[in-house]
């Protein structure tokens, strides 16, 4: 909590001193969050903690200029869920719980600001992790509920890729007793892919995602037994971004050790 508050002061000064050089340069809150955007997805592919830190810097700065902004709220969150998997990589739970309780609590203000079909999408990915964090027992409490938010979330932005996505991975990994589906998930992660090559987003709006959607496209068609499909899907996704380190350094690699006789 302290390093925290550290951090969000030397935000306040940090733009006191860049409006005095500046004037009328000072940052904008769409600039900021665009910087953040791009930092947070860069920082989870190449899975590098230590990335995060310029990303959250920008993020508190946003929050100094507009507390109220709802996207602002959201990167919070976005930073503090993607915190969160980095923190399993490392194989520190008690880390990874305490930053997913942080995304639970931004992405809750920036729905109680403004309720979007990307805050409530990604607070659904928030709560899965929870759930299995938390065990079984709260799935009566978290399971209902993401099931609300995600029907809403599509109801709001029914064409948002990212909304598509979390849909996709849903449909991916629930259980076909409740309603989880493999080819369900593979249309609707295709239908994203479609429309993250139509996407037109102006900042502060999210444009993150576009790889991750292939790569559990990818997860889809293993599932499947679709093994050439999986590994061009990976492929595609090391083409969005060449390094991506789970694809480069674990997906890849796996498929082709299993490939061999």
């Amino acid at each position: 909590m302290k390093t925290h508050v550290f951090k969000f002061l030397s935000a306040v000064a940090l733009l006191g001193s860049t409006a005095a050089l500046f004037g009328a340069e000072r940052p904008t809150l769409a600039s900021l969050l665009s910087k953040a955007d791009r930092q947070i997805e860069t920082a989870a592919h190449q899975a590098n903690l230590n990335s995060l830190d310029p990303a959250r810097l920008a993020i508190d700065k946003a929050l100094v200029l507009d507390p109220k902004s709802s996207w602002a709220w959201y990167y919070k969150g976005y930073a503090a869920y993607t915190e969160s998997i980095l923190q399993e990589v490392k194989h520190d739970l008690a880390a990874k719980e305490s930053a997913l309780n942080e995304a639970d609590h931004a992405l809750e203000k920036s729905i109680e600001l403004e309720r979007t079909g990307e805050a409530l999408a990604l607070h659904v990915t928030v709560l899965g992790s929870l759930l299995r964090v938390r065990g079984p027992e709260s799935g009566a409490q978290l399971g209902p509920r993401m099931g609300q938010e995600l029907a809403e979330a599509r109801k709001l932005s029914p064409k948002s890729p990212r909304v598509l996505m979390v849909a996709g991975v849903s449909a991916l990994f629930t259980p076909p007793q409740w309603g989880g589906d493999l080819h369900k998930a593979e249309k609707l992660l295709g239908e994203a892919l479609v429309e993250f090559d139509q996407e037109k987003t102006a900042p502060p709006q999210p444009s993150w995602g576009r790889a991750e959607t292939q790569v559990w496209l990818g997860m889809t068609h293993q599932k499947l037994g679709e093994m050439p499909k999986a590994k061009s899907d990976f492929e595609q996704a090391l083409l969005i971004d060449p390094d991506y380190a789970w694809v480069k350094y674990s997906l890849l690699p796996s498929m082709d050790h299993s490939s061999k006789p």
